[in-house]
């Protein structure tokens, strides 16, 4: 591998508006914590798909570690380019949710997270696939999917307006027919979770982790109104799978069978599914680089 830092960076994304001085910033603290042994160069994306372009580009190169700098979607598309290769994915968290990042224990400082990266080590992370679309942290149908499709349309980000998101999709959405593991019953929304949360710190699958090979999938089934609450308060406790409307399982892979198409997410992203997929664990797919101390 040659001794080569790229970050890549959604110029759009995140809670910094002031970009550049983002960059200086992480580039100056790259040198100096490395003490100028890495050629460091930074590169942005300009849209849709450009991060996985880049991150491709980056494994050709032979470069040792490439950091996504941005939000999930940042994370998701540059991770995609990196699965099977030598090269490591990195992250520094300047989105809204930021979940694989919370997951593994990076700090929500951009500067701290990135020393820890650069004080820690390699590890090879499992990969979900739903179907034919990859996902890190989590995957999902029901009222999760219809909130990815309709935060994705929204002008801006961040945690409120997931929220005004949730409660749009709340007045459309209706319970889903679901057959899974060979048993036929309602969801409010199910998630399949290589990861313990969605981001913000919502634990929809607290005992999960990304180097089991093992996808645990959580079944929300329908619930009063007046319950939504309660729900909501576990889900940041990590005290889900002690609520009656919650089951909670692990597979390496399984099957699902709707009644029809159905709005998806691959870790937030929003996607559209048949009837009928597939969804399965690959074990150590994705070299990921760990917080140091």
């Amino acid at each position: 591998m040659n001794r080569k830092i790229v970050f890549i960076v959604n110029p759009n994304s995140g809670t910094l508006k002031e970009k550049s001085s983002l960059v200086q910033m992480l580039e100056s603290t790259c040198k100096r914590e490395t003490l100028g042994q890495y050629e460091i160069e930074t590169w942005f994306t300009k849209g849709p798909g450009h991060a996985t372009e880049l991150a491709h580009k980056a494994v050709n190169e032979k470069v040792e570690l490439c950091i996504a700098v941005g939000g999930d979607g940042t994370m998701h598309e540059t991770a995609i380019g990196l699965i099977g290769s030598e090269t490591s994915l990195g992250i520094v968290p300047i989105g809204s949710g930021n979940g694989l990042a919370r997951h593994i224990g990076l700090s929500m400082n951009a500067e701290i997270a990135l020393i820890q990266l650069l004080k820690g080590d390699f590890e090879f992370m499992d990969v979900g696939k739903i179907n034919n679309s990859y996902f890190f942290l989590a995957a999902g149908i029901g009222f999760e999917g219809t909130v990815a499709q309709i935060f994705s349309q929204q002008k801006t980000r961040g945690f409120l307006q997931y929220l005004l998101s949730a409660s749009k999709a709340y007045g459309k959405f209706k319970p889903l027919e679901i057959s899974i593991d060979g048993g036929k019953t309602s969801i409010f929304t199910l998630t399949f979770a290589n990861g313990s949360q969605y981001g913000n710190n919502a634990f929809i699958a607290p005992g999960a982790s990304i180097f089991d090979g093992l996808l645990n999938v959580t079944q929300i089934f329908p619930f009063p109104f007046h319950k939504g609450i309660v729900l909501s308060y576990r889900l940041l406790n990590k005290k889900l799978e002690e609520n009656r409307f919650c089951k909670m399982s692990v597979y390496k892979s399984l099957e699902i069978n709707l009644q029809t198409e159905t709005a998806g997410h691959v870790d937030g992203e929003p996607i559209v599914l048949p009837r009928n997929f597939t969804v399965e664990i690959e074990a150590e797919k994705l070299k990921i680089r760990m917080p140091g101390v």
